[in-house]
């Protein structure tokens, strides 16, 4: 695989803004940041209001731009408009320059100046640029999360870490290795397989590093027997960029969000600042062997310490009051919040029916209960029906989208590929039972 690494430099646009979100921001309101509590040494261009052409890269604080008015001092510009329903909350983060664009069908990582991982190294993503498809993909990587010892023992805390495995067996031996991530070059990524409905889009591929599923706003983390790796950060690096994604490629015709396991989650956590952030273009969120449960199946406990170890406070939209219930419960009304504020948002899920990898992070034991979270999943998102469907697959494995049977019939001699390209067509449809 070729492979070019460049270091992203932006001027003055290297002073990102981190995002915070206060009640007071919505999609009618300006499109910019709101002042930033506790972060005003941090500056970046100001933002203007949504529908509105913003800058990328002034050098004033962070505040929302004045209606009818565009970003202060910005080189590059961006058409926003903030959302399908602009009666709810704007997520959206601030616009920044464009990716410098590579030959196409090579894939080229970049290091974003201000994005950290786990451990304080550098962050960044790669790019593949199409020349004959508007469509985009945008993956993020699975990679386990740092909770504990146990668990941040096996979730890579820099780029040039790596750990695979698709049961709990594999995950653990070998564990974290010193390999580089980079993207793979089977399933979704397989450029030569003609079933590939990506085979022709640009993409973006999202290592992970941070341990917090993409959705930390905690860069000054604390772990009892962790040193050195508890800067969770993975909401306020996806800030960034989506920021530097966004005016890359202004002319998308359409993007899928997708990813698997740790990025399975993070694709949903991020969906609504993606969508927003792309305005009237559709965003398609497919998740892959990490979606959420109702409280029951995914208890309040462990959401609770998710929100308040990585710090979830700046992704929940302040105004999705059932996301965040007093005992730390309420993750699963997000995936219903999104489908209200965006009505024609069409959302996949994948998963195993006794998925070993989710079950040990779910605390499940035994057979039967994964199950009932799955068919609860599709039971809560039965009013949803135009927008919602899901192929759960017989057995244990964890992910399926970057590997091979990506192609195979897996569930009621259905191919998995099949059924996504139904979804990318709006044809929403359930495959394969729950389990029992």
């Amino acid at each position: 695989m070729h492979q070019t690494i460049r270091r992203a430099s932006f001027g003055s646009s290297t002073l990102l803004v981190l995002l915070l979100v206060v009640p007071e921001t919505a999609c009618s309101a300006g499109g910019g940041a709101p002042p930033q509590p506790g972060y005003g040494d941090l500056q970046g261009g100001s933002g203007g209001s949504a529908g509105e052409t913003v800058g990328s890269s002034g050098s004033s604080p962070a505040t929302g731009g004045a209606a009818n008015s565009g970003g202060a001092g910005g080189s590059t510009t961006v058409t926003k408009a903030c959302g399908a329903n602009k009666a709810f909350a704007c997520m959206d983060p601030p616009m920044l320059d464009p990716i410098p664009r590579d030959a196409a069908g090579q894939w080229t990582y970049h290091q974003i100046d201000g994005a950290t991982c786990r451990d304080g190294s550098p962050a960044g993503f790669y790019t593949r640029f199409s020349d004959t498809s508007k469509n985009l993909l945008i993956y993020l990587e699975q990679g386990g999360a740092c909770t504990n010892v146990a668990t941040c023992t096996f979730n890579p805390k820099s780029v040039d870490e790596s750990i695979t495995g698709r049961t709990m067996t594999e995950v653990t031996s070998p564990g974290v290795q010193p390999v580089r991530q980079e993207p793979q070059t089977t399933g979704i990524f397989d450029y030569t397989n003609a079933e590939n409905p990506y085979k022709d889009w640009s993409a973006v591929w999202i290592p992970y590093c941070t341990g917090d599923a993409f959705g930390g706003s905690n860069p000054n983390g604390s772990i009892q027997g962790v040193t050195g790796g508890t800067n969770f950060v993975g909401y306020m690096n996806m800030q960034k960029f989506v920021g530097h994604i966004v005016p890359t490629f202004p002319d998308a015709a359409r993007v899928v969000l997708t990813g698997t396991s740790a990025g399975s989650f993070g694709a949903g956590l991020n969906f609504n600042q993606v969508q927003d952030a792309f305005g009237d273009i559709p965003v398609t969120l497919i998740m892959d062997s990490g979606i959420p449960f109702a409280d029951q199946f995914m208890s309040a406990d462990l959401q609770k310490q998710w929100r308040t170890t990585w710090n979830f406070a700046p992704l929940i939209p302040p105004d999705c009051a059932e996301c965040q219930h007093e005992d730390g419960g309420g993750f699963l009304n997000l995936v219903f919040y999104s489908a209200k504020k965006f009505p024609n948002v069409k959302l996949g899920v994948i998963s195993a029916q006794e998925d070993d990898v989710m079950k040990f992070f779910f605390a499940i034991n035994g057979t039967g209960i994964y199950p009932q979270g799955l068919a609860d999943l599709r039971q809560e998102a039965a009013p949803y029906r135009s927008q919602f469907a899901s192929y759960f697959i017989p057995g244990i494995k964890h992910m399926y989208s970057q590997f091979d049977d990506f192609y195979q019939p897996l569930a009621d001699n259905v191919t998995l590929v099949s059924w996504v390209d139904d979804v990318l067509a709006g044809n929403m449809h359930d495959v394969g039972s729950p389990g029992n």
